[in-house]
């Protein structure tokens, strides 16, 4: 008898190791919409009772619209794959918005998007917060902005080669791309129509471009105070300084929340009155002005600009650069270190950007001292 026993405790045991039996949790639908988790204990032709944390909790048919099951394996299954498609949606998005390597932004939101497909096909009864639709659709979008900023990237590259037939010609694809569904966009592009438009001193289509934005971007204050700045720009290379003058001060005035054009702008105009940025233009070429401008905006690299700058033989002009970025950004150590090498570095005391840096030292020593 006890060999019996032992024989059929064996049999049990085997069978436990090569069928594991999973446990099921069960999510409870009402016809009032209310969701109710726990594992099914009991169930009749009448009613159903489920341990709902230790709790036994009874639900009659009539009232219940749906038993959906899932086993607590698929459960961790679907959780694991939900978390590395959640880790992946993330680093995405710094790479779109932080290091701005749009090609790898792409690459993980593509994996983060089959993670969870992946949930959908394989375990559609498993729900989280937030919703896999709404994930994906977050995806989707970072993917479409990814390409978009790729463009406005090959578009900058050729406005660089002072290509600027092709660089308006992809800012104007962008346009039309994102102008009903992503009008920030197409705000942007427009406003770098602009810009573009400067550099080829087709002043009156740069202004005509500035105005679209504010006109029919309205909701975009970004890049419409962005635009307001151009007008300015463009005032002052036609010579209209009084006008620029008011320009500036109205960017101040409505678009103060907006940096970093607004710190820009408002460190430049305390270091230098507008009718001396006549005197930059003359000194340093439209397109010159343009990168620099760009650069202290964070719209283009330290590296990017110093190969420009090289380019156009002003590579002198870097260390002031650096030195008002770092200035504008609150790095003061930083920038007084940039305008002192630049200065022990000029050759030419009556320069413009001599003088500029001088101003800007000093500008730096008050500000510290004031402290």
């Amino acid at each position: 008898m006890r060999r019996r026993l032992t024989k059929l405790l064996m049999i049990l045991l085997s069978v436990g190791l090569f069928f594991p039996c999973f446990i099921f949790a069960e999510t409870i639908v009402l016809k009032s919409g209310k969701k109710v988790e726990g594992k099914l204990i009991e169930k009749t032709d009448k009613y159903i009772k489920i341990d709902f944390y230790g709790v036994p909790l009874t639900y009659f048919l009539d009232d219940v619209k749906s038993i959906e099951e899932e086993s607590i394996e698929n459960t961790s299954k679907a959780e694991a794959i939900y978390i590395e498609g959640r880790r992946l949606k993330e680093e995405a998005y710094l790479e779109l918005y932080k290091k701005h390597n749009y090609s790898l932004a792409i690459e993980k939101y593509n994996k983060a998007l089959e993670n969870f497909k992946s949930i959908e096909q394989k375990y559609p009864h498993w729900d989280s917060t937030p919703s896999i639709k709404s994930l994906r659709e977050e995806c989707t979008e970072g993917i479409n902005a990814a390409n978009i900023l790729q463009k406005v990237d090959l578009a900058h590259s050729d406005s660089l080669k002072g290509e600027y037939e092709d660089a308006l010609s992809l800012f104007n694809q962008i346009i039309l791309e994102t102008k009903d569904k992503m009008p920030r966009y197409a705000a942007m592009a427009e406003a770098y129509i602009g810009s573009v438009y400067h550099q080829m001193g087709r002043y009156e289509d740069a202004l005509n471009a500035y105005n679209r934005v504010l006109i029919d971007y309205k909701n975009e204050p970004y890049y419409c105070g962005m635009a307001l700045a151009g007008i300015g720009g463009v005032y002052i290379t036609m010579g209209k300084t009084k006008e620029a003058q008011e320009i500036y001060q109205k960017v101040l005035t409505e678009y103060k929340n907006y940096p970093p054009y607004a710190k820009m702008l408002k460190f430049l105009l305390e270091l230098m009155p507008v009718e001396s940025w006549q005197e930059m233009q003359g000194v340093y070429s439209m397109e010159v002005i343009s990168k620099v401008q760009k650069f202290w905006m964070n719209q283009l690299s330290a590296e990017e600009l110093k190969i420009f700058l090289d380019k156009q033989g002003r590579g002198d002009a870097f260390l002031l650069c650096m030195g008002i970025k770092n200035h504008i950004d609150g790095n003061l150590n930083d920038a007084k270190k940039n305008y002192q090498e630049f200065i022990d570095s000029s050759s030419n005391k009556e320069d413009f950007a001599y003088n500029l840096a001088v101003k800007a030292l000093t500008k730096l020593i008050n500000q510290a001292s004031n402290k």
